[in-house]
């Protein structure tokens, strides 16, 4: 349960902007500072601890509701069912929202690629377009549109939607998504190119499409988790291009990988 409750806590922490963490941090070491004087400062002492000790926990409160303060908004409800894979939930908030003139550009890219999980590519296109028109400047919807393009079989749309959005300052990990891209469009001379200047840590379905792209076998557990992910998209987008070509790839991936050192 300590465990549990600790893992909660540095999760609800990260999601804070910067300044935030910045200042919650400094409000714990002073906080500490308090208890250190309190419990070796001699008596003399103790009160204004006591008194230090109070204000810095009544400070850290403030800071943790300020940190928070976007926790109910809804697109961070929307947010909680898309990473909880309740998407009809997450679609239910965005299409609500989709429609009011304040709408941001974060909440149509979430609801753009929820519409992609869901299958709905067609719907996941419109929005995530109007999302990269909105903010031509921004990497995240236009990832997305590129992941979506990928899914209905437009690679060279997605090659480009990838390039642009690794140019916008994209993660370094979307250069395993530009990569099956080129695969697919038939540019296999570029990615070896892109699999050069990717991170390592990669989580388990980005090393399972590198390794495969790379004639490489992952370690087994990674191999697991990561064919789950794409047996999974390959049945979503059983009706695409893509999805036929995925179920094509996860065949020879678990073939190849009973006893033979590569899937090249």
């Amino acid at each position: 349960p300590k465990m549990h409750y600790r893992r909660r806590l540095l999760e609800m922490v990260a999601g804070w902007d910067t300044a935030t963490r910045v200042a919650f941090g400094i409000g714990l070491v002073v906080l500490a500072l308090m208890f250190g004087v309190f419990q070796f400062g001699g008596d003399d002492l103790r009160l204004p601890a006591i008194v230090g000790i109070s204000t810095a926990l009544l400070v850290l409160q403030g800071m943790a509701l300020w940190g928070n303060r976007w926790m109910v908004t809804p697109f961070t409800q929307a947010q909680r069912y898309y990473r909880a894979g309740d998407f009809e939930k997450s679609v239910a908030i965005l299409e609500e929202r989709a429609t009011a003139e304040d709408v941001e550009v974060p909440e149509l890219t979430l609801l753009g690629n929820t519409y992609r999980q869901l299958g709905d590519l067609s719907k996941s296109e419109g929005v995530l377009s109007k999302a990269v028109d909105i903010s031509p400047d921004s990497y995240f919807p236009r990832y997305g549109f590129g992941r979506t393009l990928l899914a209905i079989g437009d690679y060279d749309g997605a090659v480009t939607a990838l390039e642009s959005a690794l140019a916008l300052d994209a993660p370094t990990a979307v250069r395993v998504d530009l990569a099956e891209a080129l695969y697919r469009a038939g540019q296999h001379e570029a990615v070896s190119e892109q699999l050069a200047l990717v991170p390592d840590n990669l989580e388990p379905q980005r090393e399972v499409m590198r390794a495969y792209l790379a004639g490489e076998v992952p370690p087994v557990d990674i191999l697991e988790a990561g064919l789950l992910y794409w047996t999974e998209t390959a049945r979503r987008f059983e009706d695409t291009p893509y999805g036929a070509a995925l179920w094509d790839d996860i065949h020879e991936k678990e073939a190849k990988s009973k006893g033979a050192e590569s899937w090249s």
